[in-house]
Order: structure tokens, then sequence, then C-alpha cells
């Protein structure tokens, strides 16, 4: 997953969260969700302890919106 790939390296908070969003978006369109899920939670679970509010925000957000 090219957004995936993209966050994991990205630096800036604000590209973090448009990267969690669009993931988000991906994850709540694909079927089977809960697979792609699966595929994606642990690294965006790793956001959750970033230095930045906002991402950590972002991550709740998606957590919520999927779960």
């Amino acid at each position: 997953m090219e957004n995936l790939n993209e966050l994991l390296i990205a630096g800036s908070p604000s590209t973090k969260i448009e990267l969690i969003t669009k993931i988000q978006e991906q994850v709540l369109k694909w079927a089977p969700a809960m697979r792609v899920l699966e595929e994606v939670i642990d690294d965006i679970l790793v956001l959750a302890m970033d230095q930045n509010q906002d991402v950590r925000k972002s991550v709740v957000g998606f957590i919520e919106e999927v779960w």
C-alpha cells in the first residue's frame, strides 16, 4: 500500500495526518475491510505515540471510524 509506505517515512505532522486520512478512506472502501485493516493497523498504532498531538488525535479518529 503506497500511502502506508509514505506514512512510515513521513516527517511532518501534517503529512502524517493527511496519509492517515487517506488510509482510513481506503480501508473503509475496500472489501473486506477487516483484512485490509489487519495489514495496516500495526503501523498506524505506532503513530499513537507520535510527538505531535494532532497526529495522535488522527490515529484515534482512524480507530474510531474503522473499528
